[in-house]
């Protein structure tokens, strides 16, 4: 495979309604940010006013930080498996390998969700309009937000 670059795990972001898409996340959002970085799961890296990255994990329903400013975040990506944890890359490889792509407008999504138990296996990964990852994962959090860990659920979730 030929060498890959940071643009290969990042989805331009640029042109895409964030105050529609983020609607039904902004429960859990802090009050102020910058959308600095999307990885093609729809993981967005977040800008605080204090300059702080915060990570929103999408999969998981989780708001955390990352780095005290930009420049820390860039250093700890040095490190492979930060790397390869902020931008999914093995994953994103192995759809890669599949000769899964994107198109325009829409990112990788896993067809049982990390957080109800699924796993971050190419077999569990689909392709989804990005407006129906955040609108289907943004539910999907709020609903279990108050649930004890370990309880069971079912959740009807076609991504």
């Amino acid at each position: 495979m030929a060498e890959r670059s940071i643009q290969d795990y990042i989805i331009d972001h640029r042109e895409l309604d964030w105050n529609a898409l983020l609607e039904p996340w902004q429960w859990m959002l802090p009050e102020s940010y910058t959308i600095w970085l999307m990885n093609r799961f729809g993981d967005l890296f977040l800008i605080l006013e204090d300059g702080v990255v915060v990570m929103l994990d999408s999969g998981m329903g989780t708001v955390e930080r990352v780095a005290a400013n930009q420049n820390e975040f860039c250093d700890l990506c040095e490190d492979p498996e930060n790397l390869s944890d902020y931008f999914a890359i093995p994953l994103v490889d192995g759809m890669a390998e599949a000769g899964t792509t994107l198109a325009g407008g829409q990112c990788f999504t896993f067809r049982h969700p990390p957080v109800t138990g699924g796993e971050y296996e190419v077999e569990n990964v689909a392709v989804t309009d990005i407006a129906n990852h955040f609108a289907g994962y943004g539910k999907i959090h709020e609903d279990v937000r108050d649930l004890p860990d370990g309880r069971e659920v079912e959740i009807d979730w076609v991504p």
